[in-house]
C-alpha cells in the first residue's frame, strides 16, 4: 500500500516489513526496526488533510506528524489493536476499523462502537462518507450508516446490495459505490448493478481502483479494466491482459495511458493495448507523483523506486558551499544536461540559466526539462553547510610513514566564535596531508576571549612514488590510465585503488579522481589521486528561427559549438541552405540535423524542427440570409484555424465607409456586399467577400361585407396577400380587444367593430391590415329568472324585457310553448329555457335562461346510526306531513326495523315542499379475536397488561382477568375510549408468578371469549459465596420468544443489555460481579407488538429486578476470551479460546429454534491460548456454536454460506 502526503513525503507500508518514508526533498527514512513503530506487520497507511500520516498494524495505530509519533492501542479504548481501515470525514473526524469493532478518535482516547451500539458486524472492511457527513462503515456482514456519530441506518441486501458482505466502499462524485468479490454496485438514489452494465464478464475478485474527481472512476478485476463516467450507467470493459489469473492492484492514469500492475508482479501499460513495462523486479503497487513525469513504484521485496518517464541523460554538476551556515551565498552549477529550464528545488521555481548562486546549505533536489516542460534529468546533492563551532579540541593523527604527507589535524568547536591557524588559515577545521612540525590554532568566541591550542606532527622515514597518466581522448570514453612508480623503503609493495584496481598500472579509465595507497613490507604506505580529465562534452547548441507565414522560406537555425577539441568539421542533412559559418539560413520549413566531428574524431548529431505557422483557413461558414425585406436580421458565422497567435477581423460594407466590424462573426446585418481580411499577430492576411439578400416586401389587403342587422354577427373580411416569400402560412385576426379570432384568408359572422389581420409568410416575416365594421343599433334585450322557492314545488318564472320595456310588437317564440306569445313565462320546474324574440326588421335574438332547484331539505329526526341488539326492533318516525315515501316501499308514517340495512324517507309537507332523512341500522355482535399482547412488571414491582384495540367492531369495554395460582378470577372492568394500558397494583411480583387474559363486551351485554394466557417472567439470584452470582428464571408464555436478553447495571436505572440466552435456557452466571453489587433483569422481545393507544409502540416485557451482593476478590474466568473466523465460513471453522486452566471442552451445534442438531464432541486443552479447527457437516444458514469449560458456556453466532 502506498499513500503521499503534501509535504512531499511517500509512505510505503509492506505486510511483513513495517514502514517506509520516501522525502522526495530529501532521501529514504526506513522505519522497519524503529523503536516508534507500534508494531512491523504493516495493514494500512492513510495520509489526511492536514498531513497528518495514520500507520494501521496488527498491534496497534501510529500517529505521525512532521515525524513526532504518537501510538494508540487497547490502553486507549482501542476495540482491537489490528488495524483494517482508517478515514477521516468532512467533519474532520478520524474513524478507525479493526476486526472487532469501529473507532472513533476523541482527544488522546477512542469512542467505540459493536454490535451492541448498533453495527451489523464488528469485522471493518471499508469506511467512507459523503458531502453530507454521513459515514459508511462496510463490514463483513452488511453496511452500517452513522450520522453525528449515531447509527442511524443499515443497507443490506433487501435494500438493493447483490451480497450483504461489502470488500470496498467509496463515495465519489455524487455516487456511493460498493465493491464485492463478484459484482460492482453504485448509489445514487438508487441502486444500479453495475456488473454487467457493458461487460459480459463476471469478477470473480475486484480489485484496484482509480478515482478521477472530473471524469470517471476506473476499477479493476480478475477478468476485466472497467471505466464509469460520471453520470452514466454503462461501463467501458478493457480486456485483461491476464483474464481469471491475476488481480490488478493499482492503477494509475497518466496522459491517455493507463498504468497497472497485477498480483503475478507485473507493470503494464494500456493504451488502446497492453504492453509490459520492463522493470528489474516484480512490482506490488503504483502511484502518481506530484506530476505527470514521475512514476512510484514499490515491489514485493526491493523497496521502493521512482521512474523518471521522460529521462533522458545523467546530470553533472558543480558546488561552491556558503561561507557561513546562516549566508545564502552558495553556489550550485548543474553542468549537463543541457535544457529549457532549470530547478533545485524540486520544480517549485524554475530559471533559464544553470547557475544559481544565492543558495543555503541543505539537500537540493535538481531537475532540468526541455522547451516542452518534460523532465529530462534529475538528481539530489547535498549543499554542505560552514558550521561555526565554540568548545574547542584538536585531535592529531600522525603519519605511519615518512612521505606519505597524511598526517591530520581536526579541530572541534561547538559555540560561535572563529579561529586562525599558525599559518595564518582562518578557514580549516581538518588539516590534511600535513609534515612533520608543531601546530597550533587560536580559538576566538564572539567577544574578545580566544584560547591556543598545539601539538607536534613527527615524520617517519619516507617512502615515494612517480606515476604517468593519459586522459581521455574523447568526452565519456573509457581510455584514460595511470601507471606508478614507487621507490624507497622495504620491497614488495602492494597497490590499492579507489576502482578497485590493485595493480600499479590502472588502464581503462574513466574520467574521475582516482585515489591510491601504496604500501610496502613494513606496512608503511603513502597515497595520492590522480584526476583523469576529459574534454568538455561535445555540445551543439542552436536556435530555431521560425517562418512567420505559412508557405515562406525565411526559416533560420543559428548554432553554436562548445566542448570537446577544436577544429570542428560541421555536416548539415540539407547542405543547400548552408551559410559561411556553418547556420541554415532562408530555409523552408521542415526538420533539419548536424553532425559535428571534433579533431579526436568525437562527433555529436542534433536534430532541429524549422516550424511554419498552419495556414489561415476557413473551417466552416454559415450565412444567413434577410428573410423580412427591411430588417437587419443577416449573419456571417465563420470559424478560422490557423496563422499564428491570435487572429484579427476587418469587415467593410460596400457602399458605407470606413470599417463596419472587427470580430469574427457579424450580426443585424442588411442585405448588401460585405468585405472581410483576417489578418495574424504576424500580419499575414486573406481575404474573401460575403453577399446577403433578402425577400421582397409582404403587403396585405382587406375585401369586406358589412353586417346586415343591429346586433347581427354576419359581417365578413377576406385578406389577400402578395411578395414575402410567396408562401404564407399563418393569418392572424384580432377584435379591438387585442382578442384572436380567426387563422385563415376569410373570416365570417362577425358582429360591429374593429378588426385587425396579421400575415404571416414562411419566413415569419409580417404585414398588418386593419377595418372597421358598423351596423343599426342593436335591441337591448334582459332576461330575469326566479327559481323555485323549495324542493319538488315548481313556481320558477322568466321575465323577457326588451329596451327596457314588454316588448310590445315583438314575437316571443318559447321552447316546448312553456308559454304563449307573451314576454313573461310562469310555473315552471327545473331546467334551461329558451325564448326566440323577433323584432319589427324580422331580425331575431335567442335568450335563455336557467331555473334552479334548492336542495332538499333535511328533517332532522334520526341519527346518523342506530344500534340494537339481536332480535331487537327499532321504530321509525319523522314526524307528521302530508305524505311519506319510505326506501322500503313503504307509505306509512312510521316504519318498525329489525334488520341491518340503510333506510331513506321522503316527505312532502302542508307547502308542497319535499324534504327527506336517512338513518343506518347495525346488529350489534361482541368481537371475538381481541389479543392480550404484553404482560410486564414495572419498576414499581405493578405488573402492566398492554393490548391494541380493534375499531369498529362495536366494543363497548374489556374484563380483566387474573390467576395468582388459585384460578381465573375476575379482575377489573376497562372502557373502550380509555388507552388499552391495565395497571395491576395488587401484586407481588418479585416472588409469585401471574398469568392474565382479557375478554371484548359490547353495548349489548355480550362477552367475548377468552384471549390466550400471558404470564409474568420471575427472575431469582443466587449467591454462591464464590464470586460468581446465578440467575435463574421462569420462562415468559404468551408468546413464542427467541431470546431472554440478560441486563445489569449497578442501580436499577442504568440497567444494560450483557447477554442472551435462546428460548430454553433459563438460567445465567456472572463471575466477579460488581463489588459494590449488581442489579439484574430479564426482557423478551416479539416482533408484532402494539400501540394501545397512547402514541407508544411496545414490544417488550420485563422480570422483576433482583440485586446480588457476591463480590468476595477477583475469582478468574476458566475462559478468558473465544472468538470464531472465517465468519461467515464455507467448510472449516478455526475456534480461538484463551484458557487460564487446562481442562475438558465440550462443543456442539443448535439451530436458530435451540435444537441440538450436532451432539456434542470432546476436547482436551492445555492453558493459554489454544486453535481448533471444526469441519461441521451443516447446510447453508445461521447456527449457534456452544462451548462448555469448567460449568461457564459460551454462545457464539456462526454463518455457513453456500458457494
Amino acid at each position: 500500500m502506498i499513500t503521499h502526503a503534501s509535504d512531499n513525503k511517500i509512505w510505503i507500508g509492506s505486510p511483513f516489513d513495517g514502514i517506509t518514508v520516501f522525502d522526495s526533498d530529501d532521501d529514504f527514512i526506513i522505519y522497519r526496526t524503529n523503536k516508534n513503530l507500534v508494531n512491523d506487520n504493516i495493514t494500512t497507511v492513510y495520509t489526511d488533510d492536514e498531513d497528518i500520516t495514520w500507520i494501521g498494524t496488527e498491534g496497534g495505530l501510529n500517529r505521525v506528524g512532521d515525524l513526532h509519533w504518537r501510538t494508540y492501542h487497547m490502553s486507549n479504548d482501542l476495540t482491537n489493536e489490528h488495524i483494517t481501515a482508517i478515514h477521516k470525514d468532512i467533519n474532520g473526524n478520524i474513524w478507525v476499523g479493526t476486526i472487532d469493532g469501529l473507532n472513533l478518535l476523541n482527544g488522546e482516547s477512542f469512542d467505540q462502537y459493536t454490535t451492541v451500539e448498533g453495527l451489523t458486524n464488528n469485522y471493518i472492511n471499508s469506511i467512507t462518507s459523503d458531502d453530507l457527513g454521513f459515514v459508511y462503515v462496510a463490514t463483513q456482514d452488511k453496511v452500517t450508516v452513522l450520522d453525528l456519530g449515531v447509527v442511524v441506518d443499515t443497507i443490506e441486501e433487501l435494500d438493493g446490495l447483490n451480497a450483504d458482505e461489502v470488500k470496498q466502499i467509496q463515495f465519489e462524485n455524487g455516487r456511493l459505490w460498493f465493491l464485492q468479490d463478484t459484482s460492482v454496485q453504485f448509489f445514487d438514489g438508487a441502486f444500479t448493478d453495475a456488473t454487467f452494465s457493458g461487460c459480459c464478464t463476471q469478477p470473480l475478485l475486484s480489485g484496484a481502483k482509480c478515482l478521477n474527481n472530473s471524469v470517471g472512476q476506473y476499477f479493476g478485476t480478475d477478468n476485466t479494466l472497467r471505466y464509469y463516467e460520471d453520470g452514466l450507467t454503462v461501463s467501458n470493459c478493457i480486456a485483461h491482459p491476464f483474464p481469471g489469473t491475476a488481480t490488478m492492484t493499482s492503477i494509475v492514469e497518466i496522459g491517455t495511458d493507463l498504468f497497472c500492475t497485477f498480483d503475478n508482479g507485473q507493470l503494464m501499460i494500456y493504451d488502446g493495448g497492453w504492453t509490459p513495462y520492463p522493470y528489474a523486479f516484480p512490482v506490488s503497487f503504483i502511484e502518481q507523483s506530484f506530476n505527470q513525469n514521475y512514476l512510484w513504484v514499490g515491489t514485493q521485496a526491493d523497496g521502493l523506486s521512482k521512474i523518471c518517464l521522460n529521462f533522458t541523460s545523467l546530470m553533472t554538476n558543480s558546488v561552491t558551499p556558503p561561507t557561513c551556515h546562516d549566508l545564502a551565498d552558495g553556489q550550485v552549477n548543474i553542468t549537463a544536461p543541457v535544457g529549457s529550464e532549470y530547478s533545485v528545488d524540486y520544480g517549485e521555481n524554475w530559471q533559464a540559466g544553470n547557475t544559481f548562486p544565492s543558495e543555503i546549505g541543505g539537500y537540493k533536489h535538481l531537475l532540468v526539462r526541455d522547451a516542452s516542460l518534460n523532465i529530462i534529468s534529475d538528481s539530489v546533492i547535498y549543499l554542505p553547510y560552514y558550521d561555526v563551532i565554540d568548545d574547542a579540541n584538536i585531535t592529531i593523527t600522525q603519519m605511519l610513514c615518512n612521505g606519505d604527507n597524511n598526517g591530520t589535524i581536526e579541530l572541534v568547536y561547538s559555540n560561535p566564535g572563529s579561529h586562525e591557524w599558525e599559518n595564518a588559515n582562518t578557514t580549516l577545521y581538518l588539516r590534511e596531508n600535513l609534515n612533520a612540525g608543531i601546530y597550533s590554532v587560536t580559538i576566538y568566541d564572539a567577544g574578545t576571549c580566544n584560547r591556543v591550542l598545539e601539538n607536534e606532527m613527527i615524520e617517519p622515514d619516507l617512502l615515494d612514488y612517480t606515476l604517468d597518466y593519459e586522459d581521455i581522448t574523447c568526452f565519456g570514453l573509457a581510455n584514460g590510465s595511470v601507471d606508478l612508480t614507487v621507490t624507497g623503503v622495504t620491497l614488495p609493495y602492494t597497490y590499492t585503488w579507489s576502482n578497485g584496481i590493485e595493480e600499479a598500472e590502472n588502464p581503462d579509465l574513466i574520467a574521475d579522481d582516482y585515489y591510491f595507497t601504496v604500501t610496502d613490507a613494513s606496512m608503511c604506505s603513502t597515497n595520492g589521486m590522480q584526476t583523469i580529465d576529459q574534454p568538455d562534452l561535445l555540445e551543439v547548441s542552436g536556435k530555431e528561427y521560425h517562418i512567420d507565414c505559412y508557405g515562406e522560406v525565411t526559416g533560420v537555425i543559428d548554432i553554436d559549438i562548445v566542448g570537446g577539441t577544436t577544429p570542428y568539421t560541421v555536416v548539415w542533412s540539407d547542405p543547400a541552405y548552408v551559410d559561411l559559418n556553418d547556420d541554415i539560413v532562408d530555409a523552408p520549413a521542415g526538420d533539419y540535423s548536424v553532425t559535428v566531428t571534433d579533431v579526436n574524431d568525437c562527433s555529436v548529431t542534433v536534430d532541429y524542427t524549422i516550424n511554419q505557422p498552419d495556414e489561415i483557413e476557413f473551417i466552416s461558414e454559415d450565412i444567413t440570409q434577410v428573410l423580412c425585406y427591411g430588417d437587419s436580421t443577416g449573419v456571417v458565422d465563420i470559424t478560422m484555424q490557423g496563422g499564428t497567435g491570435v487572429l484579427s477581423f476587418e469587415w467593410v460594407h460596400e457602399g458605407e465607409a470606413g470599417t463596419y466590424a472587427t470580430s469574427e462573426d457579424i450580426t443585424e446585418l442588411l442585405a448588401g456586399i460585405y468585405h472581410l481580411t483576417v489578418t495574424d499577430e504576424n500580419f499575414c492576411e486573406i481575404t474573401t467577400d460575403y453577399e446577403i439578400t433578402q425577400s421582397p416586401e409582404l403587403e396585405v389587403t382587406l375585401d369586406v361585407t358589412p353586417i346586415t342587422c343591429g346586433g347581427y354577427e354576419d359581417g365578413e373580411i377576406l385578406a389577400e396577400a402578395t411578395g414575402g416569400s410567396g408562401t404564407y402560412s399563418a393569418y392572424y385576426w384580432y377584435d379591438e380587444e387585442e382578442n384572436i379570432i380567426g387563422v385563415t384568408p376569410h373570416i365570417t359572422n362577425l358582429g360591429a367593430g374593429y378588426y385587425e389581420v396579421v400575415v404571416r409568410d414562411s419566413y415569419y416575416c409580417y404585414d398588418t391590415a386593419y377595418t372597421t365594421l358598423s351596423e343599426a343599433t342593436p335591441h337591448v334585450y334582459e332576461i330575469a329568472p326566479t327559481s323555485m322557492s323549495c324542493n319538488g314545488l315548481e313556481d320558477g318564472q322568466i321575465e323577457v324585457i326588451v329596451d327596457g320595456g314588454p316588448g310590445t310588437g315583438f314575437t316571443f317564440d318559447w321552447q316546448d310553448a312553456v308559454a304563449g306569445n307573451v314576454n313573461i313565462a310562469e310555473n315552471l320546474g327545473v331546467g334551461e329555457y329558451f325564448v326566440t324574440v323577433t323584432d319589427l326588421s324580422d331580425c331575431s335574438e335567442i335568450l335563455s335562461a336557467e331555473i334552479e332547484e334548492p336542495y332538499m331539505e333535511d328533517i332532522g329526526a334520526f341519527n346518523d346510526v342506530e344500534y340494537i341488539c339481536y332480535g331487537n326492533d327499532l321504530v321509525l318516525d319523522p314526524g307528521t306531513f302530508v305524505s311519506y315515501d319510505w326506501s322500503t316501499g313503504s307509505e306509512d308514517p312510521t316504519i318498525t326495523v329489525e334488520n341491518e340495512d340503510v333506510y331513506f324517507v321522503e316527505v312532502i309537507d302542508g307547502t308542497g315542499c319535499h324534504l327527506g332523512d336517512t338513518v343506518q341500522v347495525i346488529i350489534s355482535t361482541v368481537y371475538e379475536n381481541e389479543d392480550l399482547n404484553l404482560v410486564s412488571v414495572t419498576a414499581d414491582n405493578d405488573i402492566n397488561l398492554y393490548w391494541e384495540k380493534t375499531p369498529g367492531e362495536g366494543t363497548a369495554s374489556y374484563n380483566i382477568y387474573r390467576d395468582a395460582g388459585d384460578g381465573f378470577e375476575f379482575l377489573a372492568n376497562q372502557l373502550y375510549a380509555e388507552d388499552a394500558i391495565y395497571t395491576d397494583t395488587d401484586v407481588d411480583p418479585t416472588s409469585e408468578y401471574y398469568m392474565y387474559q382479557i375478554t371484548a363486551v359490547d353495548s349489548c351485554g355480550s362477552e367475548s371469549d377468552y384471549s390466550d394466557i400471558h404470564r409474568t417472567c420471575l427472575l431469582d439470584v443466587v449467591p454462591d459465596g464464590n464470586g460468581a452470582c446465578w440467575l435463574n428464571w421462569g420462562e415468559y408464555q404468551g408468546f413464542f420468544v427467541v431470546y431472554y436478553f440478560i441486563l445489569s447495571g449497578t442501580t436499577p436505572d442504568n440497567l444494560e443489555i450483557v447477554d442472551s440466552t435462546l428460548y430454553n435456557d433459563f438460567d445465567w452466571v456472572e463471575m466477579n460481579p460488581n463489588p459494590e453489587g449488581t442489579y439484574y433483569q430479564i426482557m423478551v422481545r416479539r416482533i408484532d407488538g402494539c400501540s394501545p393507544g397512547d402514541g407508544e409502540y411496545y414490544y417488550q416485557a420485563y422480570s422483576n429486578i433482583v440485586f446480588c451482593d457476591n463480590y468476595v476478590g477477583f475469582v478468574n474466568n476458566a475462559v478468558v476470551s473465544t472468538s470464531v473466523y472465517p465468519n461467515p465460513f464455507y467448510d472449516d471453522l478455526n475456534v480461538t479460546i484463551s484458557m487460564n486452566i487446562p481442562g475438558e471442552l465440550k462443543y456442539s451445534f443448535y439451530n436458530v429454534l435451540g435444537q441440538e442438531i450436532i451432539e456434542p464432541e470432546s476436547i482436551n486443552l492445555m492453558d493459554g491460548e489454544q486453535v481448533i479447527s471444526i469441519t461441521p457437516d451443516l447446510a447453508p444458514g445461521m447456527y449457534i456454536l456452544r462451548l462448555r469449560f469448567a460449568n461457564e458456556v459460551y454462545n457464539l453466532r456462526v454463518i455457513k454460506e453456500s458457494y
